[in-house]
């Protein structure tokens, strides 16, 4: 289980209308599409650690992250050194 998920902080992040962004942790990233057409939402680049479309599990995310009509999705964030 990832730490930021069980204890990190929450901190809302600025998003397209409809859609829902927040980061958990300092390294997780969720983002929630709440409307009928796809968006385009600036969350850094990562992996797609869970998606409403599971095909996308383990996808590379590149920024911006292309979010379909109602999909969420749950964002690792690369630690850089």
């Amino acid at each position: 289980a990832r730490v930021d998920l069980r204890s990190g902080r929450y901190a809302t992040l600025q998003a397209t209308q409809g859609v829902w962004a927040w980061r958990r942790g300092d390294h997780t990233m969720v983002a929630v599409n709440l409307t009928d057409a796809p968006v385009d939402v600036s969350l850094g680049g990562g992996e797609v650690l869970v998606s409403t479309d599971r095909a996308r599990d383990g996808e590379r995310a590149v920024d911006p992250v292309r979010l379909r009509p109602w999909e969420a999705l749950v964002i690792a964030q690369h630690q850089t050194d």
